[in-house]
């Protein structure tokens, strides 16, 4: 589970209401190198790579913020990249 955005002291705030349903086996911090603007951060974790990567792999779904149209509308594509990807490695 990615949530996008939330401080250390937030989860441990809300880390009770998580665990009524599920149980967390593990919590760890870790430092993530992701832009900090969501629909950045949103086309990096779903494309597996830092933003200036997705503009040279996807040039036409990728969106800077001078052009017009949804800077999040390639999820899918970059998520199914991803995973295709991951299907060579292992």
């Amino acid at each position: 589970m990615i949530i996008d955005n939330l401080r250390f002291d937030q989860w441990k705030t809300i880390q009770p209401i998580f665990a009524e349903s599920f149980r967390i086996h593990e919590e760890e911090t870790f430092y993530a190198i992701l832009p900090t603007a969501t629909q950045y951060a949103r086309n990096a974790i779903f494309a597996g790579m830092m933003p200036v990567e997705i503009e040279k792999k996807f040039p036409e779904q990728w969106k800077n913020d001078d052009e017009d149209g949804g800077k999040n509308m390639s999820e899918e594509i970059f998520f199914k990249a991803q995973l295709k990807q991951w299907a060579r490695v292992t």
